[in-house]
């Protein structure tokens, strides 16, 4: 009857609020031609799918940004071919990242400000190496910076989750990759986007 009718109206807008507020909280959801995923218990950002990611900046947070000091890695999947420009900006807890070999460029500042950053893991040295590390403008504080390399915080480079103590390039390794850009006012020239910048 009439009360049925309105117990079951009520418990609808009790839901759709419910619904309502987990989407304003979403842990999920896409990022150029990719998605992500936040998995709050093991405090995992993941990045999958096939492409590239969008780019962000200052101005514009990726759509984790609220999560940026609760990420404690970052595991970015075999597919993506490209992490945006300032991807990971200010994400202050995060202590390992790992890069498939399908990533063939990481955008300007995508690490900027991983200080807690203590570990990168790759599963091909060969693609390291054929990496664009993008550079963007001098960073006053730390020139290094001023890559896009997260072994400028990371420090320490696992090859198939073991630790690289003594380094040897592959044969058919062509080039080093990354950008020559000018750096700061005088407009000369400088090389910060080693595949190796910052390793320990």
């Amino acid at each position: 009857g009439d009360i049925t009718d309105k117990w079951f109206e009520e418990r609808t807008k009790d839901f759709a609020k419910i619904v309502n507020g987990l989407s304003e909280s979403a842990i999920s959801g896409t990022t150029g031609e990719c998605k992500w995923a936040y998995d709050a218990s093991a405090k995992t950002l993941s990045i999958y799918g096939n492409g590239k990611m969008e780019d962000y900046s200052y101005e514009k947070n990726a759509p984790w940004y609220e999560f940026k000091d609760k990420i404690d890695s970052i595991v970015i999947e075999i597919g993506v071919t490209v992490i945006g420009d300032f991807a990971f900006n200010n994400c202050t807890t995060v202590s390992k990242v790992t890069i498939p070999e399908s990533v063939t460029r990481i955008g300007e500042k995508a690490f900027i400000c991983c200080h807690k950053l203590d570990g990168v893991y790759i599963t091909s040295l060969k693609a390291w190496c054929n990496i664009d590390f993008v550079i963007g403008y001098y960073a006053p504080d730390n020139k290094f910076e001023c890559s896009s390399n997260p072994l400028v915080y990371g420090g320490n480079l696992y090859l198939n989750g073991k630790p690289v103590r003594d380094l040897v390039i592959p044969e058919d390794v062509k080039r080093l990759g990354g950008y020559s850009a000018s750096i700061g006012d005088t407009g000369e020239s400088e090389y910060y986007a080693s595949p190796f910048i910052g390793c320990k």
